[in-house]
This record gives C-alpha cells, sequence and structure tokens, in this order.
C-alpha cells in the first residue's frame, strides 16, 4: 500500500482544521497567559485581553463530544476497514500471515512518508479529544494513538496478503510519527518541529507513467523523486527573547531540514534504471520556512485556512546536499520548492 497513506493527508489536514477551530488558544498560549497573569499581580484581564476568546479551549470534560468523537471515530474505522477490505484486499490472494522486508526500496521515501501520515493522523486525534474538554495529558495519549491503531489495520492486511506482507519497516516508521508528537507534548506541550510536504514536477516520471503518475494529482501522490519531506523547526520556541537573537525573530520563522530522493523509477534499481544510465540516490536540504499557525488573526475562516496550509513548505532559498555517483555535491538553490 505504497501511497495510501500518502493519499489520505489531504482528507487528514481539512478534518483537522475544521473541528480543531473550537480551540483558538494553543496549550502554549494558555501557560504564558497564566505565567504573564501572575507577573502583573491579576486573575482575569490579562486573560481576556489577551489570549481567550468565545471558543477557547473547554475548562471541564463535555460528554456530548466526547460521545459523538469517539462514536465517529468507530463508525468511520469500521467503515473504513469494511471498505479497504472489499474495494482492495478482496480482488487479491490470500495467505498465512508473514512479514516482507521492503526497507531498500524507494530511498525510504516511502517510510517517511509513513511517519508523516502518523503525525498528522495523531494530530488530527489530539485535537479532537482536546476539543472534548479532556484533559490535555490525556487527549495526546488517546488521540495520539490513533494513527498506531489505523496504520497498523493496513499493515495487517499487508501481512495476510499474498502479493505484499506486512512491512517492519512501515510499523517502525508510524510509530516515529506518533512518538514526534507525543513526544514534544510530553517535553514542551507545544508541537516546536512539525513534519511538512513539498512536491515539484519530477524529470524521470516520463520514464514510467503508470507507476509514477500521469495526472499532477498522481503525481504529488505517486512520485517519489518530486517529493520532499521536511522537519520544521519554530525558531522563537528555541531561542530565548532574552538573548539578542531571540528577540529580534518573527514568532511565524522556522528552520526546516529536508529530505528527498532523485533517479528512481522504481522501488529498486531495474532494467529501466539501466537502460537509461540512472542510478538512485538522497538529497539533504537546510532552508526557511513559515508557520502559519503561529499568525495571530482573529477571522475564524482565516484560522482554518492558515491551518490547512501549514502541512506545506513555503517556498525558500535551500542548502541543497548530494551525492549522486562518487562525487558529493553542495550548491544553493535560490527557491526550491
Amino acid at each position: 500500500m505504497k501511497h495510501l497513506n500518502t493519499g489520505i493527508l489531504f482528507f487528514i489536514i481539512t478534518c483537522q482544521s475544521i473541528y480543531a477551530q473550537d480551540i483558538e488558544m494553543t496549550l502554549a498560549d494558555y501557560t504564558t497567559a497564566k505565567e504573564e497573569t501572575s507577573k502583573k499581580g491579576k486573575h482575569t484581564s490579562v486573560l481576556k485581553t489577551n489570549y481567550l476568546t468565545k471558543n477557547s479551549i473547554p475548562t471541564s470534560l463535555n460528554k456530548k463530544k466526547l460521545i459523538g468523537i469517539v462514536a465517529s471515530e468507530v463508525v468511520l474505522y469500521t467503515g473504513a476497514v469494511v471498505g479497504l477490505h472489499q474495494l482492495w484486499y478482496n480482488d487479491f490472494e490470500k495467505s498465512s500471515f508473514h512479514f516482507f522486508n521492503d526497507n531498500q526500496q524507494w530511498k525510504q521515501m516511502d517510510k517517511v512518508g509513513h511517519a508523516f501520515s502518523a503525525y498528522y493522523l495523531g494530530r488530527l486525534g489530539m485535537d479532537l479529544f482536546d476539543w472534548t474538554g479532556m484533559k490535555h495529558e490525556k487527549a495526546f495519549w488517546i488521540g495520539g494513538n490513533v494513527a498506531t491503531v489505523i496504520l497498523t489495520t493496513i499493515e495487517m492486511y499487508d501481512g495476510f496478503s499474498e502479493n505484499w506482507g506486512a512491512s517492519p519497516g512501515d510499523i517502525i516508521a508510524n510509530l516515529s510519527g506518533t512518538a514526534l508528537l507525543i513526544s514534544q507534548e510530553l517535553l514542551w506541550k507545544q508541537q516546536v518541529v512539525v513534519m511538512k510536504y513539498s512536491f515539484h514536477t519530477s524529470y524521470y516520471n516520463q520514464f514510467r507513467q503508470e507507476l509514477l503518475g500521469h495526472s499532477l494529482a498522481e503525481k504529488m501522490f505517486k512520485d517519489y523523486n518530486g517529493q520532499t519531506y521536511w522537519l520544521s523547526g519554530n525558531l522563537s520556541t528555541m531561542i530565548s527573547e532574552d538573548t539578542k537573537i531571540g528577540a529580534l525573530i518573527p514568532k511565524w520563522l522556522n528552520v526546516a531540514v529536508g529530505y528527498g530522493a532523485d533517479g528512481m523509477v522504481g522501488g529498486e534499481v531495474n532494467l529501466i534504471n539501466d537502460s537509461l544510465n540512472l542510478y538512485p540516490y538522497r538529497q539533504f536540504y537546510l532552508s526557511l520556512d513559515i508557520d502559519f499557525t503561529r499568525i495571530k488573526t482573529e477571522s475564524k475562516a482565516l484560522k482554518i485556512l492558515l491551518k490547512a496550509v501549514n502541512i506545506i513548505k513555503v517556498p525558500f532559498p535551500a542548502v541543497y546536499f548530494s551525492k549522486p555517483g562518487e562525487t558529493f555535491r553542495v550548491k544553493l538553490k535560490p527557491f526550491y520548492f
């Protein structure tokens, strides 16, 4: 199921953007507000004027919301599991449960895609349980592991399919995405480092469009040559405002480290690679980025939009590192996406 995890991301982010809008204030904002209130010796004014809105974080568990969220997730999960079996796996031969090691394929780009999907599925689950008023410490553990349940189910299906097999690498990647989410909530009570995605059309697509995609939408999901996955960290959070540099950094400015690969016309080197003298290689990037969720606005519609687009790495100049063949290269790309 090479492309399934990336394919569901637009659905995930749309749901995350809409349902999480009742949480107008992050836990980090709430903590900051309490600190400022304490310094001023007041109990309500700072919170009200600077941070709270009519849709702020609930202060107690709303059982109706919780029942609605749990019921919806159970129904959607059951429907997805049954539908996936009927529409996809039912057409292929079954076998006893087995594993398949695909760790060498696609220069591990598919594994990064798994981590990416797990991270955002977990964020969606966390936001939804926060929305019910559940204590945040429970919300990120329960909601964050939504991804583990969903993606492990897919691996179970793969494990019983003759054509595939459960992938240990996929399982580890899924857990890594969940761990990135939960560990930051444990350490900082906010997401300082987020995963992001960018895409450009690739030269290699023309050689195997049935695998790498025909339309632009197919290419975005299938052509790993054009995909780059990023870890984007917020500078203002990592560098204290008490320093001269920290005081100058905008709240929304991030630094990003990216990973990609090139020269791939299949999961492994094949006859097409040999005939075209193409050999896959990894690429690493260092760039700047924008965290749209840290841009302050009172518009609910704009908040939805900013949260939805925050999955995308903003085009910026980037330093590019690669080693095609025996040559190590360092280049500056004036505008990389």
